[in-house]
């Protein structure tokens, strides 16, 4: 049975690069701007009434973009603070059978 075995030091960037690489994925922006943009867009109509014009919806989407940019990052560098680096070490095994990620 062939077996290779990797061992390696989790570093901060590390961590910062997965947490980025999650928040800022075009699926996740896409989304949260879609769903910020509907209750912008819900809100605005309940204090507007029938007043809406072109610019508040440029607004909206200006302002939404802009929360889920900072929500992205801040959620990121909670999930960078409160990661379990313990002493960073990750250990990947791969035989023929399985694959075994060994951590703290």
């Amino acid at each position: 049975m062939k077996r290779i075995e990797l061992e390696f030091s989790l570093e901060t960037k590390d961590y910062w690069r997965y947490y980025l690489g999650y928040y800022f994925s075009f699926n996740t922006v896409f989304y949260f701007c879609l769903s910020f943009n509907a209750f912008g867009i819900c809100v605005a109509y309940l204090l507007l009434g029938g007043e809406l014009k072109i610019q508040n919806f440029a607004l909206i989407g200006a302002a939404s973009a802009l929360f889920v940019c900072l929500f992205n990052l801040e959620m990121s560098h909670f999930g960078v603070k409160n990661a379990k680096i313990g002493d960073g070490k990750c250990k990947y095994i791969f035989s023929d059978e399985k694959v075994e990620v060994i951590t703290e």
